[in-house]
Parts: structure tokens; sequence; C-alpha cells
């Protein structure tokens, strides 16, 4: 296979000089999506999933006893409080000292409590592992929250054509669209669909997302001068994998997760650094063969992040 680097320099050229690819006499794939930017395809499927969720009501009593979310209250302080008798952020609402800490945070909250509000505290205090992070997604709709991945040419900068977003349904199934540029040229109209498509979403769940997909999304926007993506809630869930499985398996790409834990074996799957050289046969070619490996690749990691969620909700975190 020939050398990826350069590969990937012949596609960058490809897309600065806006040559056409062979898509439009090639085997179509998915539907096209006309925008203001431009065009790209649009490949939809549902797959049958039942993504665990916590119940709301359990959500409350845990969140409420994290006396960690109080400003001034460090573990040791919090230790102390809970040996004194004050389980709960309620409990310290008359407390001379941390009183009007709990004023302070439940104003903040408001009421009823915003899960943005929410989540920008425990950001502020609490690790990315914490497992009250995996809670927090049930306090909005199944609908609002995204299972997300992006296929890219390389590393930062470089340019998304394959973006994959999956959400739950009443049906219990797994909605899966994948937004494709099927030339470099595409990725302005495939950041718009994405954007378009997150609009409605308020949870998103990535694999190392926060260091590398949401950061290729908005720099990829920026690069365009297009709006900026709407601003989400984050769940990373590398962070919580780490926490839990580390030292347990030889590492913890989502590949061995699937392997070690749900004894998937991904047949034929085509590795993440061949992804380029598939990219540009399909661009020089049209071929289904060469573009469908990647969209099986990208389609797979979002239901795994879907189960992957399911089991840390289900197992805990910690």
């Amino acid at each position: 296979m020939a050398d990826i680097e350069r590969i990937v320099d012949r596609l960058l050229a490809h897309a600065r000089r806006g040559a056409p690819s062979r898509h439009e006499t090639g085997t179509p794939i998915g539907t096209v999506r006309r925008n203001n930017v431009g065009t790209c395809a649009a490949i939809a499927g549902n797959e049958v999933i039942a993504i665990t969720r916590p119940a709301v009501d359990t959500v409350w009593p845990v969140l409420f006893s994290e006396l960690r979310l109080l400003f001034g209250i460090g573990a040791a302080n919090a230790q102390q409080l809970r040996a004194s008798g004050f389980d709960s952020i309620h409990s310290l609402r008359d407390h001379p000292r941390w009183g009007h800490e709990v004023r302070k945070l439940l104003e903040f909250w408001q009421d009823p409590p915003r899960v943005e509000n929410i989540h920008q505290t425990m950001s502020y205090w609490l690790p990315a592992s914490h497992p009250l992070f995996l809670m927090l997604p049930a306090l909005v709709p199944p609908a609002a929250t995204c299972f997300f991945d992006l296929e890219t040419l390389g590393l930062f900068g470089s340019p998304i054509f394959l973006a994959g977003i999956g959400r739950a349904n009443d049906a219990g199934t797994l909605h899966v669209m994948q937004y494709l540029a099927r030339d470099p040229g595409e990725e302005p109209a495939l950041l718009h669909e994405l954007r378009h498509e997150l609009s409605t979403c308020r949870f998103l769940v990535t694999y190392n997302g926060k260091a590398f997909d949401w950061t290729c999304v908005r720099e990829r926007s920026a690069y365009y001068a297009l709006p900026e993506p709407p601003a989400l809630l984050h769940l990373d869930l590398l962070p919580h994998a780490r926490r839990r499985f580390r030292g347990a398996f030889s590492d913890v790409r989502l590949e061995t997760l699937e392997q070690e834990l749900f004894g998937i074996t991904r047949i034929d799957d085509l590795p993440s650094a061949a992804v380029p050289a598939y990219y540009a046969d399909y661009l020089e070619t049209g071929a289904a063969r060469a573009i469908t490996p990647i969209l099986n690749h990208n389609r797979q990691d979002v239901i795994t992040l879907a189960v992957l969620y399911s089991w840390l909700v289900s197992n805990g975190a910690g």
C-alpha cells in the first residue's frame, strides 16, 4: 500500500485545486444533501440496541450527595461533614459556614435545575472520569443524546470527510446518520449538515472526542468561516474507560473493549491508518468497494459508543 503521508498530501492538493472526484459516475452512496454551501451525501440506518440510561429519580440523590460541588469543600471537608451527619447538599442549607454556598449553588442551578448549569459546576470541581457524568444524560430526552465519531485525513487540521451520529428513538433502536464528503470540496457542506443535525442535540457522547473529534469540527468550521457548531454538553467516555479498565486489558482502544467486554471481533475491519488510502481510491474510482469499509468502520464505532455507554451505566465507571 502506498505511503500514507504521500496519499494525504495528494488528497490535500486535490482539495486545494477543487478537482472533481468520480462520485458522479460511480456507485451512488446514500442520498444527496444540498445546502447553501454545497452538497454532500447522507447515509441513514437503524440498529436495534437497548440503550441503558439511569432512571431520572436515581440521579438527583447521587447528585445532591456530592458535597464537593459546593465552593470550598474538598475531599477532606466532605468526609468530615458526612461523619457529622451532613450527607447531602440540602442538609447543609442551614449550616453556619456552608449554608450561603448552598443557596448560591441552588440559585445558579435554577429551579427546576438546568442540566447545563449542573454540568458546568461538575466540570469545575470533579474529574472527567467521575461516575456522575455518566448519569447526567438521563436528565435530557433520549433523542437529545448523540453518539458521535469522525473520520479525517490525518491529525489536527486535516479535512473531515465522514461524520457519524447515532441517537436513540422511541422504538428502541439507534438511528445512525452518516454525512460523507464525496470529495474534499464537500467538507463545508458536511459541516453544515452536521451543525444542523446537532442543533437538536444537548449531550454529545464521544471517545477521545474532547481532544480530537469535537476540536476538529470547531477548527474546520473556523477554517471555512462557517458558524460555530452548537455549544453542547460533552461526555467523553475515554476517561471513564481508563479509570475502569486501566491494567485490565492491553489497552483501552474502542476495538479492544469491543472484544473484551462484548465478544465482538470486527471481521475485515479497516485499520485507521488505511483510511486515507481507501478514501483516495474512492476519489479516483467512485467505487463503493473503497468507501464501504470506511462507512462500516465509522458506523461500528458509533454503535459501540452506545453499547459502551450502556455498559458503563449498568456496571459503574469506577
